[in-house]
């Protein structure tokens, strides 16, 4: 019996172990995300990016190719432009919209 228990318990207990390794690595993936969180106010436009990258790629040339725009989405009604799904996340988390 105590076999039979034992067998049932260790692939429980490993299968949790690694639920929460998972979850701490993708909290640490998240918060490092952030602090790439950047706001850029042109044209009457705010421009969010959560990779400094191509925010520098966007001052250079002044376009940035693929992104997310939500018009009246500011919070004066601006337009505005996401560079990914990350940025929209952390600015709807940081400015309370949904």
């Amino acid at each position: 019996m105590r076999k039979i228990v034992n067998l049932f318990l260790a692939p429980v207990i490993v299968g949790l172990t690694f639920c929460a390794a998972s979850n701490i690595v993708s909290s640490y993936a998240e918060s490092s995300k952030a602090t790439n969180y950047q706001v850029l106010n042109k044209d009457g436009r705010l421009y969010i990016f959560a990779s400094s990258e191509r925010m520098a790629g966007f001052e250079k040339s002044g376009e940035l190719g693929i992104g997310i725009i939500k018009i009246g989405h500011g919070p004066n009604g601006e337009t505005v432009v996401f560079d990914s799904d990350d940025a929209v996340r952390e600015y709807e988390k940081r400015s309370n919209v949904r």
